[in-house]
């Protein structure tokens, strides 16, 4: 059947039309179209409030170019758009393919006012690399439905949650106030880290744009592309960088919504100070912070070869495990927690400071050059080596017992410091303000001010003069 103008109200039930043009609207006509096949364009030929309803199994395959006309689809209904369509008023229960067979990087689908998607709308649309415009505009958008989106497009793994990317997949005049059912995607995310998904859903700055976007797994939705979880698997050699806040959300059947757990020989670094997520386990690699705040509220566990790397802040979460503390960069670090990690502890630069020598746990201490020790109270038995040296502050009394060797010196500011032997006050110099208790040994260290050395205990102590 040839293509023909409809101008008056037409209910045609199980029929074909096949031409370039498969109808021409206007009139304001009204057309009931029943299990009806329709193999080329919808052309309206006036300004006229035109309008075509699919129902009963009826399919559509063409343009549609009816910027004056409503369209409508039942649930058993189809469209398969070849070219990028116009219409007045949209609403569909059926299902729509946005196609572009032209090779537009423009909008498909424009809707001159009201898009309606209802509870069995399916929009099936494929995204290139080159789209650059939403797939579809409408004045208002009442979103329902499935979203079905493939892509050819190959994923790019960021290094910093800063270079996310997104696409507007719709663009509304109005607020958009509802969303989809259910989206996916079909598309290769083998290079997507687990720590990263795709989102579908409302711009957060902007709620008349609906957009895919990348995001973090922490937040994922329901209509990303996995569920919500805080598991960071960084690669060997790879580093990650997180500047958003990372705080408690939703949990689900696998995860508490509030636990990061950091996996992989490479390097996550978190960098916002307002996290408030609760615990942190380093399986792996590098878990790295310039400010101690970044970790959260709970207590972190470092597994055997892994690191909790800081520079800066107040480190008073508790820390466990068979890991490693490294203190880098040329800030103060206090550490404040009832720590029992046995890997050590590796100061690169600047102050580390602990109250309790408790706080290092029981691994050894290396205090690189010109780098510094800050201890006020407690019993200091781990070995410290290095270049960089020890400082005692505050008033109270702090016991060094490890068999310790790092050069750069002791400065005794306040209070006691108790070496039961010697060898514990390593080879370099000790400036006292305050009293330096030896219980036996040869202190062959230089001495230098105002305080007292005191002899302890019946061992023989043996002052070397400088």
């Amino acid at each position: 059947m040839v293509a023909r103008p409809l101008t008056t109200p037409l209910s045609s039930p199980t029929a074909t039309f096949t031409a370039p043009t498969a109808i021409k609207l206007g009139s304001k006509a009204a057309i009931q179209a029943e299990n009806m096949t329709l193999t080329g364009n919808i052309v309206q030929t006036d300004t006229s409030s035109s309008s075509l309803s699919l129902s009963q199994k009826s399919t559509l395959t063409g343009r549609v170019d009816a910027l004056s006309s409503t369209l409508s689809l039942d649930e058993t209904s189809q469209w398969n758009m070849t070219d990028p369509s116009t219409v007045g008023n949209l609403t569909n229960d059926g299902g729509i393919t946005l196609s572009n067979a032209s090779g537009s990087t423009g909008t498909l689908l424009t809707v001159d006012k009201t898009l309606t998607l209802q509870d069995g709308s399916q929009i099936n649309a494929t995204l290139d690399t080159a789209n650059s415009s939403p797939i579809i505009k409408a004045a208002n958008v009442t979103l329902d439905g499935t979203l079905n989106l493939s892509s050819t497009a190959t994923f790019v793994a960021p290094e910093t949650d800063e270079h996310f990317g997104s696409v507007t997949l719709i663009d509304s005049q109005t607020a958009i106030t509802t969303d989809f059912d259910s989206v996916t995607l079909d598309a290769d995310t083998s290079a997507m880290p687990d720590y990263l998904t795709i989102n579908a859903g409302v711009d957060a700055n902007d709620n008349t744009n609906y957009e895919l976007s990348t995001g973090l797994s922490w937040y994922a939705g329901a209509n990303s592309a996995r569920a919500a979880h805080g598991t960071f698997t960084v690669d060997a050699d790879s580093t990650f960088t997180v500047t958003s806040e990372l705080d408690e959300t939703t949990a689900n059947s696998n995860w508490n919504g509030s636990k990061l757990t950091k996996q992989g020989d490479g390097t996550l670094i978190l960098s916002n100070t307002g996290n408030d997520y609760g615990d942190t386990e380093i399986d792996g690699g590098i878990l790295a912070a310039k400010d101690a705040a970044a970790l959260g509220t709970g207590d972190v566990t470092i597994a055997e070869s892994a690191t909790l790397e800081l520079s800066q802040g107040t480190l008073d979460n508790n820390v466990t495990g068979e890991g490693q503390i490294v203190k880098s960069g040329s800030d103060e670090l206090i550490v404040t927690g009832d720590n029992t990690y046995s890997g050590g502890t590796t100061i690169t630069g600047g102050i580390l400071a602990a109250k309790d020598a408790a706080s290092l746990g029981s691994g050894d201490v290396d205090i690189a050059e010109n780098a510094k020790l800050e201890l006020s109270q407690g019993t200091l038995d781990n070995n410290v080596t290095g270049e960089g040296q020890i400082v005692k502050s505050g008033s109270d009394e702090l016991i060094v017992t490890g068999a310790n060797d790092y050069s750069g010196g002791t400065t005794i500011s306040g209070g006691t410091l108790i070496a039961d032997h010697a060898d514990s006050l390593g080879t370099g110099a000790v400036a006292n303000s305050g009293v330096l208790q030896v219980g036996e040994g040869e202190l062959e260290n230089t001495l230098s001010g105002t305080g007292s050395l005191v002899k302890t205990g019946t061992g023989e102590t043996d002052v070397k003069r400088r």
